[in-house]
């Protein structure tokens, strides 16, 4: 047949699909299975000494923050006193 009814009919037989064979879990690959619990627990290391880092610097801000109030403080004493409020 030819003209156009020839190009639109399709094959009626049965087409079987190639697939790729299906991944094992990582359990089955223990080199994967190591890396990635290396990357997890390089993953919590880092977790960890970011909340290290967190704390340093929560503290550092409550030290200066003490030292600010009590330089504020001395500065209103001296300032009282000077006026002799």
């Amino acid at each position: 047949m030819s003209g156009p009814r020839a190009t639109a009919r399709r094959s009626t037989s049965n087409h079987h699909t190639v697939t790729a064979p299906r991944e094992h879990p990582p359990r089955d690959r223990p080199q994967e299975n190591a890396m990635h619990t290396m990357y997890e627990v390089l993953a919590r290391e880092r977790m960890r000494e970011d909340q290290r880092c967190a704390a340093h610097r929560r503290q550092a801000d409550r030290l200066v923050a003490q030292r600010r109030w009590r330089r504020l403080a001395r500065f209103a004493q001296n300032r009282a006193e000077r006026l002799d409020l």
